[in-house]
């Protein structure tokens, strides 16, 4: 029997989503074959295992909505705008991503992270200041997406670069007031290209694919073996 017809007849998997405990469905196989996160917690002898159901209260059915898609198509949907607010996206970015480092989907995470870049290369935009705190608030020291948010900031702020979202000087003080690790960061980047010409700054929306991800140096990039 063929990989897709095991999966049409496997068994399916009960996700409990978010605080209304929002009832997603999956394919037990191809969830644990694609994210080994999955696999500990429903192919060992937990209690999710044996009643093929977990519950994520600290997470978001629109997320997880993203990542069953993702799982079943291995492809990450496109970020855009809502005609009703410019100031967001079509899904919580960050939300998604998130969501991918917390189970470890570090490919997962890679592939939101560049369909986020490539909208903003599309929109000539950089992260804003509320998407910038957003970030921080939700993720952990050394993640990738801190690190892409304070380089554009760093690299508008030292060369002057304007763009159509600029940060206004009392929302980025606020910021640094709310956010500690973010005006960490932010100084001891500030204070790194100090000593070296502003002109050697990369926007982060046009360096290296690699330089924002979560994989080795050796390692096959999970963004160029999508596309």
């Amino acid at each position: 029997m063929n990989l897709a017809r095991r999966i049409l007849r496997n068994e399916i998997v009960e996700l409990l989503v978010g605080p209304q405990k929002e009832l997603l469905r999956v394919h037990k196989l191809l969830l644990c074959n694609k994210v080994p996160y999955f696999a500990k917690m429903f192919q060992g002898g937990f209690k999710d295992a044996k009643e093929s159901r977990a519950s994520f209260p600290e997470d978001t059915a629109e997320s997880f909505g993203l990542l069953i898609e993702w799982i079943y198509t291995g492809i990450v949907r496109p970020l855009g705008y809502k005609t009703t607010g410019p100031r967001h996206h079509t899904y919580d970015m960050v939300a998604f991503y998130v969501l991918a480092e917390n189970i470890c989907a570090f490919d997962l995470a890679d592939n939101i992270l560049e369909a986020y870049r490539v909208h903003q290369v599309t929109k000539n935009k950089h992260p804003a200041i509320w998407c910038t705190k957003h970030a921080y608030n939700k993720t952990e020291a050394g993640s990738p997406l801190r690190r892409y948010c304070a380089g554009s900031l760093i690299y508008v702020f030292v060369t002057n670069k304007v763009v159509p979202n600029p940060w206004p000087t009392k929302e980025l003080s606020d910021l640094m007031g709310d956010v500690e690790d973010f005006r960490k960061d932010f100084l001891f980047r500030l204070r790194t290209v100090s000593v070296s010409p502003p002109v050697h700054l990369t926007d982060p929306r046009y360096a290296h694919i690699c330089d924002y991800h979560w994989h080795g140096k050796t390692d096959v990039c999970p963004v160029k073996k999508a596309s």
